[in-house]
Order: C-alpha cells, then structure tokens, then sequence
C-alpha cells in the first residue's frame, strides 16, 4: 500500500497515516572523522511536524495520537512492506524452487541487478522485495552489501519523465485532455494539470 503523494481531504481517512512503523527504526551512516577513514550508524526515529492551530508547529499524528509511525506522503507502508516482502518471497518460490533459474544461496551480490526509480518507496520496495527473495539464510556469511542502481530524476526511464522531454509533456497533457473529454474525467483532468 501506497501513501497518496499529496494531502486530499477523504471521508474515511486521517490526513496522518499511523501505518509507518519504520519510521521509529530508521538508521543512516555517519562520517565519524574528518579524514573519511570511520564510518557508523546512527540509529534514529522520525517525526513529521506539521502546522495547526494559528500555524503552530504541531507533530503530525494518526487519529488515535499516534505519532512515532506517521508516514510521509508517497511513502511505503506497512501493508506495502509486508506485500512487496510476499513478493519477493512469490519470485523465490518461483524462480529458485520451481524453475531453478536462480541459485538457493548467493554469494555475489553482483550476480543479481537491482534497480529503483529516485523515489524512495521504490527503493523500499526493492529492499523488501530482495529480502523476500533472498532472505539472510539464503545469503553466504561472505555476502556484500547488495547494490540497488539509482538515476537521478532527470535520467530516469522507468516512469513518464515529463520533466525532461518538452514533447512528451506536450503529449502527456495533449492524452490526458482527449481522455477527459471522451471519458467525462473533468477532476482527473484538473488534478493532472494542476500537478504542473
């Protein structure tokens, strides 16, 4: 499950998703001295502030006050953590145990390329997809740390990139007009072009 990637009013939902557990295990690599030589993790958990009453700052929370899970919009959720881990978990069965298209346990974590769009919740899926497919006990004690391949927004091709392309922009607003007129999308129209 997805987050929406902006702020809409629903009937049926907080505006603040406590669905986010990973926000209370997050960690990061820390320069620990100046000359590059020691690197550490630094284990944190983060909370979204956002504005209320009088524009006050204010920590975002769901609607039981909960606000060491709130996700960020666009965000990977729990449910979509435990699907995209079942995925991976789907493609091992697969192609490991009934194709035999992949080993059982690797080794190199070259033998396999993994890439995410910019996008962190594609990043998560692919972590969690590749947890899915190669847990740790399928992993050698030798195992590198896996690479996942990136592009910068401007360079990336596994989604629409509008903002690169003058006539694909033209284009993809040129499609979603002609769809709206034929299919009576007046609001998908609006939300579409407002994004711009």
């Amino acid at each position: 499950m997805l987050l929406p990637v902006c702020k809409r009013k629903h009937p049926y939902a907080s505006p603040d998703w406590p669905y986010c557990n990973a926000a209370r295990q997050l960690s990061n690599v820390i320069m620990s001295k100046t000359d590059w030589s020691s690197w550490n993790e630094l284990q944190w958990r983060r909370r979204l502030e956002t504005f209320g009453d009088n524009d006050a700052s204010v920590l975002a929370s769901g609607p039981a006050g909960e606000v060491d899970s709130v996700c960020n919009l666009g965000e990977l959720t729990d449910k979509g953590r435990e699907t995209t881990l079942a995925l991976g978990e789907r493609l091992r069965h697969l192609y490991v145990e009934q194709l035999k298209y992949m080993p059982k346990i690797i080794s190199d974590s070259d033998m396999i390329y993994l890439r995410a769009t910019p996008m962190p919740r594609a990043l998560e899926s692919v972590q969690q997809s590749f947890w899915g497919m190669y847990p740790l006990s399928a992993r050698t004690a030798a195992f590198p740390p896996p690479t996942i391949i990136t592009r910068t927004f401007q360079d990336e091709t596994l989604f629409p990139n509008e903002a690169s392309c003058r006539r694909f922009s033209q284009l993809s607003k040129a499609f979603a007009q002609r769809t709206a007129d034929r299919c009576g999308l007046h609001f998908f129209l609006y939300l579409f072009l407002k994004a711009d």
